[in-house]
């Protein structure tokens, strides 16, 4: 039996094989490095999630913040806004209590003059014809000082206001203050002769200021005048006019009882007096009002104090030169008005 003979198999060569080689080489470095793309790009999402993540949660928190500050801040006004209205009502409160004590300040300093002439006016009426002639004229003489006590209330009253309310003009002159106090002694001199009292003034340098001088009279007679008024029979009252730097101290004391120490500032109310000075010596309870805004005007400042020897010492400070005021009306820079 024949044998048939096989044929021989073709064997790839060398170079072929390495072909193919780097041909699945370069298929693996394709893939590998497309593998490494892809991670690359799903980096930079998760990495751009996480950035965009990051500043929405910034901005939020931003956003936040600036609501918390402003939720702050409309706390703060609304705290300020209430302590305001709270202050406000107070000062309202105080107002109307204030008017409501004016207003019965006011009936009882009123009342008492018209009683007076109520009441002697009718002693005239019903006794007209059986009184003699010198209790006649005692009615008349007590009715004329009834209704000069309510004319010098009404005139305080008038006066008060107008200061206050910033209509009152002041003639400012540059003034020698113990030109002032010189012409307040011979003008005070019958009352003085007629308590047996003295009045001692005193200066020291120059006490030359710019002032209102028929206002400082009125200041220097409500000051003078309380003096007399509780000044024990034989007294002293002392004047004093003294230079301090840009300024001058005048003073006033006298030798009476005093005012108690929680009373030093309430004694320029109006209507107000020291318990210890509530006497019969007359008055409306508006001098030292009166005293206060004057001195006030002049930019300058009234207190009320004990003087260590005894009695009380009033004194009040003003600038040697007043400040120009800038709405003020002005005539040559000497008329202003207040």
């Amino acid at each position: 039996m024949a044998v048939r003979a096989k044929a021989p198999q073709s064997k790839p060569s060398t170079e072929a094989r390495v072909v193919e080689l780097e041909s699945e080489i370069d298929r693996l470095t394709a893939c590998v490095e497309a593998l490494e793309t892809e991670l690359a790009e799903r980096e930079a999402d998760r990495n751009f999630d996480i950035a965009t993540a990051v500043e929405l949660l910034d901005a939020e928190q931003g956003h936040r913040q600036q609501t918390e500050a402003q939720l702050a801040e409309a706390l703060r006004t609304l705290t300020a806004h209430s302590k305001e209205l709270e202050r406000q009502s107070a000062a309202a409160q105080a107002a109307n209590d204030a008017k409501s004590l004016f207003l019965a300040n006011m009936s009882h300093e009123l009342r008492t003059p018209l009683h007076g002439i109520m009441s002697f006016s009718k002693f005239g009426i019903t006794r007209h014809g059986k009184l003699p002639p010198e209790k006649t004229l005692h009615y008349f003489d007590m009715i004329h000082t009834s209704a000069g006590s309510l004319l010098e209330l009404l005139d305080e009253l008038l006066d008060l206001s107008k200061l206050e309310s910033g209509k009152s003009e002041f003639h400012f002159e540059y003034t020698q203050t113990a030109n002032l106090l010189i012409h307040l002694q011979a003008e005070c001199e019958a009352r003085l002769r007629e308590r047996e009292l003295r009045l001692e003034t005193s200066f020291e340098g120059d006490t030359h200021c710019e002032l209102d001088p028929e206002r400082m009279l009125q200041v220097l007679r409500n000051l003078v005048g309380n003096a007399i008024k509780f000044s024990p029979t034989g007294g002293t009252i002392h004047v004093a006019a003294v230079p301090k730097g840009d300024r001058v101290w005048i003073s006033v004391r006298d030798e009476g009882v005093g005012i108690p120490d929680d009373e030093l500032d309430e004694v320029f109310d109006k209507f107000v007096q020291s318990s210890k000075t509530q006497t019969n010596a007359g008055g409306t309870g508006l001098g030292l009002a009166i005293c206060r805004e004057i001195i006030e005007k002049h930019h300058g400042w009234i207190w009320a104090q004990n003087h260590e020897e005894g009695g009380a010492l009033f004194t009040f400070e003003i600038p040697v030169r007043q400040p120009v005021e800038k709405d003020a009306e002005e005539d040559h820079g000497e008329v202003r008005v207040l």
